[in-house]
């Protein structure tokens, strides 16, 4: 695999994990990582992993998804 990424039966162990972990049972809207639950991280982190902040701010995804149907129905 290229260099920063996992070759692909290694890529797909976290889509496994979050199908299938009892870890996860009743949990919804987590990210996940690595075969584990992403940990928050700052906005400015310069680690490759974690989760943003603005990726789970819900103000952010309901500006989203309202401008998402804007720009659907201008089509």
């Amino acid at each position: 695999a290229a260099a920063g990424f996992k070759p692909p039966p290694q890529g797909a162990g976290t889509t496994l994990f979050a199908a299938t972990s009892p870890k996860l049972n009743g949990m919804g809207g987590v990210y996940c990582e690595d075969c584990n639950i992403a940990e928050a991280v700052p906005a400015d982190s310069r680690d490759m992993g974690g989760v943003r902040p603005w990726a789970v701010d819900q103000e952010l995804a309901i500006k989203l998804w309202d401008e998402t149907e804007k720009q659907i129905a201008a089509l």
